[in-house]
C-alpha cells in the first residue's frame, strides 16, 4: 500500500506538466482511441501525443518527420500534445457563468491556447498544440497559409506611379491585366508563394461609387478602404497612408515604407545688384574657411622669412619689418597666382615653399570647383521659409484631405486648406488659394521631373513644375500599407513581413529604378539648397598638411642655426669657397676675364706682372679701377637687379676705356704701357 502511494505521487511529479486552458489528451479521453488506431496502422511510437508535454519527434524518421541523424529540424526537441479542441477554445457562456470574465486566469473556460489541425492524423480530426506545453509553434506556416491558399482574391487597383502602373498584358501574368510596377510586381509574388497558389482577381475601376458618396468624395483611397471594410474588395493595392480616419474602417497590412512630408512654397527671384556680384567670388567658401585661408598665409610669410636668409635673394634689407612685408607680399601672390613667389635658397625654405605649394593646389581646386556653379546661379529669396513661418503669419497651406486631421495636430494655429489630391497643391498655390503646401517627397520629385500628373492617372505637360521650392525641414512620416479584409490579414500579415525582412521589396524596386522620377529642375531648387558655401572642416587636412610642413621648416631652420651651418654646407662632401682665378692669356687678346670666387670682388688691372708679385696678388690700388659685386651665397649680397646694373656699368666703363685708349696710346702713362702696345686688361669676377 504504502509503496503503491509513493509510487504514484513519484509517477505524478515526472509528468510533464500542461496548460489546463488547453490540456492534454490522456489514454482515458474520448479522441484518444482514434489517434491510437492511426498510431498502430502507421507504426509510429506508442502513445505518440497521448503521454502528456514530451518532445515526441526526437530522434524519430519518417517520410513527414525528418528528426533522424544528420539533418534534424529546430521542432525536433520542442514539446508537444494532442489538446482536446472543444477545451482549448474560450468557452464565454461557461466563464460568465462561473462569475468571470473572458480573459480571467481563474478559470480555464476564460482562456484559450492556440491550437492546430493535424495533417498527419488520418481517419479523425486530431489537434496539437506547442502553446500548451510553453512553446511556440513556428515551424508550420501551414497553420496561417492553410486559411488562405488556394482561394482566390479580389482586388482593387488604380494609376499611382510607380507603385502601380498600366502595360501591355503579358500572357504569362493575365490575370495582372498589363499592371506592373513596385507594389503590383511585388504583391502578385507573394501571393504565388502560397502553396497552393492564391488567385487574382483585378477590379481596375477602384472605389465604388457607393463608397466615393459614403465619404463625401473626399478621398477615392479612403473610399477604397471602406469598400474592403463592408466586402466589395479583399484588398486594395496602393500606396495607402496609414490613418487614423483609416485605421478605424479597416485592417492594414503592416507598412511596407513611409512617405516623408515637406512644405512647397513659390520661389521668389530676387535680382542681383554691383553687391551682389561683387560677393560672389568669395562665396565658394564660408567666412570662417576665408578667414583661415588669411590666416595660414600671415603664418606662411612669417616661417619664409625665418627660414630664408636675411641677405637671400628675396630680401634687399636686413630689417626685420621690411622683410616681413616683402615675405607677406610674395605670400599673397604664391597664393593668387596659384605657385611660389619665392626664390627658396635654402634648405628649410624649400620644405616650407613645399607645403605652401600643396596648400595652393588643394585651395584652388576647391575654390574652382565650388565657385563654376555659384557664378551661373542666381539668388533666390524665398518669402516662406517653414511651416512654422505660414502658422505665426497666419498664411494658408494647402494639405490632402487625408492629411487634414494629422498637420492640424501637428500644428493647431495652421491655416489648412483641403485639397483632394496631393498632386492639386501645386496649382492650388498658383491659383491663390493657399500660400504653401505639403507633399510628400515622392510628389516633389514628380513635380521636378514633370510626371506628378502623369503618375496619378492625368494628363500633364511633361514639363517641370520649377517656381515652386522645398523649404524647411521634415514636417511628419506617414506609413505606406494597404487595407485588406479581416479573414485575409493574418495570412497576407504574416507573408508580406517575411518578404519585407527577406528585401525583396527593396529589390523589387531596385529591379524597376527606371519608373523613379528623375527631376529636371536645378539641383539647389530641388534640395531647397541655398548656398553651397564650402565650411571650414571641409579643408582641416588641408591645413594639417600644409601645417606640419610649415612648422617642420622651422624646425629645420633652428637647427641650421644651431649648428651654425647650412644644409648644402652640412651634406656637401668639402665645400670650396670658389676658384680663385688666374689670367687668362690668349695671344692678340685685348682683354681676359678670370673668376675670383674667395671675395666675389670685380677688378680692372692691366695685364702686366710689373704690378703683380704672382696671380693672387691684389692690383695696386692707384692703378686699377675696382667694383665690388657680391656672389651668392656669401654675407655681402644685393639683390639680382642690383648685379645685373652693377655689370651694365663694368661693361660701359670697359667700352670707354678701350675707346680712350684706341684714341691716346701714351695717355694712361701711369699704366707703364709702351705706346702702340694694346692696354690689355684683366677682369676678376
Amino acid at each position: 500500500g504504502m509503496l503503491h502511494v509513493i509510487f504514484v505521487l513519484l509517477l505524478a511529479s515526472s509528468a510533464e506538466s500542461h496548460d489546463s486552458a488547453c490540456p492534454c489528451l490522456t489514454a482515458e479521453s474520448p479522441q484518444a482511441a482514434a489517434i491510437e488506431s492511426w498510431i498502430v496502422a502507421n507504426n509510429m511510437p506508442t502513445g505518440y501525443g497521448l503521454h502528456g508535454c514530451k518532445a515526441y519527434d526526437e530522434g524519430l524518421s519518417t517520410t513527414e518527420i525528418r528528426c533522424g541523424q544528420g539533418s534534424p529540424q529546430a521542432y525536433c526537441e520542442e514539446k508537444w500534445c494532442y489538446v482536446d479542441a472543444h477545451v482549448c477554445p474560450i468557452n464565454r457562456a461557461l466563464c460568465e457563468e462561473r462569475g468571470f470574465v473572458v480573459g480571467s486566469f481563474e478559470d480555464s473556460a476564460c482562456r484559450d491556447r492556440p491550437m492546430d489541425v493535424s495533417e498527419l492524423v488520418t481517419g479523425t480530426e486530431a489537434y496539437y498544440s506547442y502553446e500548451t506545453c510553453g512553446n511556440l509553434n513556428a515551424y508550420d506556416s501551414s497553420r496561417i497559409t492553410s486559411e488562405v491558399a488556394g482561394n482566390r482574391i479580389h482586388a482593387a487597383i488604380t494609376t499611382s506611379a510607380p507603385y502601380m502602373v498600366k502595360g501591355a498584358i503579358e500572357a504569362s501574368r493575365g490575370d495582372l491585366l498589363g499592371w506592373y510596377g513596385a507594389v503590383t510586381e511585388w504583391m502578385y509574388d507573394i501571393l504565388l508563394s502560397f502553396e497552393p497558389r492564391i488567385e487574382l482577381t483585378l477590379n481596375e475601376s477602384w472605389a465604388t461609387p457607393i463608397s466615393l458618396d459614403a465619404v463625401d468624395g473626399s478621398s477615392s483611397y479612403t473610399a477604397c478602404v471602406l469598400d474592403v471594410a463592408v466586402g466589395n474588395y479583399d484588398i486594395c493595392l496602393g500606396d495607402f497612408w496609414i490613418t487614423p480616419e483609416r485605421i478605424l474602417l479597416a485592417q492594414f497590412l503592416p507598412p511596407y515604407g513611409q512617405d516623408k512630408m515637406f512644405l512647397v512654397a513659390p520661389k521668389v527671384q530676387q535680382p542681383e545688384d554691383i553687391s551682389d556680384y561683387l560677393r560672389k567670388p568669395f562665396r565658394p567658401f564660408s567666412g570662417e574657411l576665408w578667414g583661415m585661408i588669411l590666416g595660414f598665409l600671415v603664418f606662411n610669410a612669417a616661417v619664409y622669412m625665418a627660414t630664408e636668409p636675411a641677405d637671400g635673394v628675396d630680401f634687399n634689407s636686413p630689417s626685420a619689418s621690411s622683410r616681413l612685408s616683402k615675405s607677406l607680399y610674395l605670400s599673397l601672390l604664391g597664393f593668387v597666382s596659384g605657385g611660389a613667389g619665392t626664390s627658396a635658397r635654402s634648405v628649410p625654405a624649400r620644405v616650407a615653399t613645399l607645403g605652401f605649394g600643396f596648400f595652393v593646389l588643394i585651395t584652388l581646386a576647391s575654390y574652382t570647383a565650388n565657385l563654376a556653379s555659384l557664378l551661373v546661379l542666381q539668388e533666390t529669396n524665398n518669402a516662406i521659409s517653414s511651416i512654422h513661418d505660414c502658422e505665426e503669419r497666419g498664411l494658408k497651406v494647402c494639405v490632402a484631405q487625408a492629411l487634414v486631421m494629422e498637420i492640424q495636430a501637428l500644428h493647431p494655429d495652421l491655416r489648412i486648406e483641403p485639397v483632394q489630391w496631393t498632386d492639386q497643391v501645386p496649382q492650388s498655390i498658383r491659383d491663390g488659394r493657399c500660400a504653401a503646401g505639403v507633399m510628400f517627397e515622392l510628389a516633389i520629385l514628380q513635380m521636378f521631373a514633370g510626371e506628378l500628373a502623369a503618375a496619378a492617372g492625368g494628363e500633364g505637360d511633361g514639363q517641370p513644375e520649377c517656381d515652386l521650392v522645398q523649404v524647411g525641414g521634415l514636417i511628419t512620416t506617414v506609413p505606406l500599407s494597404m487595407p485588406v479584409a479581416t479573414r485575409w490579414s493574418h495570412a497576407l500579415g504574416w507573408a508580406t513581413v517575411q518578404s519585407t525582412v527577406q528585401g525583396r521589396f527593396e529589390a523589387t524596386r531596385a529591379r524597376l529604378a527606371d519608373l523613379w522620377p528623375q527631376p529636371r529642375c536645378d539641383a539647389e531648387d530641388a534640395e531647397g539648397a541655398e548656398d553651397a558655401a564650402l565650411p571650414l572642416s571641409s579643408m582641416y587636412g588641408t591645413f594639417l598638411v600644409a601645417g606640419a610642413l610649415q612648422v617642420f621648416a622651422l624646425l629645420l631652420a633652428l637647427y641650421e642655426r644651431a649648428s651654425g651651418k647650412t644644409f648644402q654646407e652640412t651634406f656637401s662632401s668639402g665645400s670650396q669657397a670658389g676658384e680663385r682665378g688666374g689670367a687668362e692669356r690668349n695671344q692678340g687678346q685685348e682683354q681676359s676675364v678670370a673668376g675670383r670666387g674667395v671675395d666675389g670682388e670685380l677688378a680692372f688691372t692691366d695685364n702686366s706682372n710689373s704690378h703683380l708679385n704672382d696671380s693672387n696678388s691684389k692690383p695696386r690700388q692707384d692703378s686699377v679701377e675696382v667694383l665690388e659685386l657680391a656672389a651668392p651665397g656669401q654675407s655681402e649680397r644685393f639683390q639680382v637687379a642690383e648685379m645685373q646694373r652693377d655689370v651694365k656699368r663694368i661693361l660701359a666703363l670697359l667700352q670707354t676705356r678701350r675707346l680712350s685708349s684706341a684714341g691716346s696710346p701714351s695717355q694712361d702713362s701711369h699704366n707703364n704701357l709702351k705706346p702702340n702696345q694694346p692696354n690689355r686688361q684683366k677682369w676678376v669676377a
